[in-house]
């Protein structure tokens, strides 16, 4: 399945955009005053500023299965990763 739009809120937009765009990095491609928004290969995900909300969601990037060395030892630079 390909998701082509995937808008969720959040209760920090400022924070949402310094992780999307300093431990990503990446690019937001419409930055308004309530939401974000970043293409991200076919799909395009946006975040809407809402009050009071406090879900946390999960949704993966999908890698390259020659790239998953590459990928780990990246974003294992940026953040601390769970051990098997």
């Amino acid at each position: 399945m390909k998701i082509l739009k995937l808008e969720l809120p959040t209760n920090n937009l400022k924070q949402t955009e310094r992780f999307y765009n300093d431990v990503l990095e990446l690019n937001a491609c419409d930055v308004s005053s309530d939401s974000l928004c970043y293409e991200i290969g076919h799909s395009v995900l946006r975040f809407t500023e809402k009050a009071g909300e406090s879900g946390a969601y999960h949704f993966a990037f999908n890698i390259p299965s020659n790239k998953i060395k590459e990928a780990l030892h990246w974003i294992a630079s940026k953040l601390d990763l769970l051990k098997k």
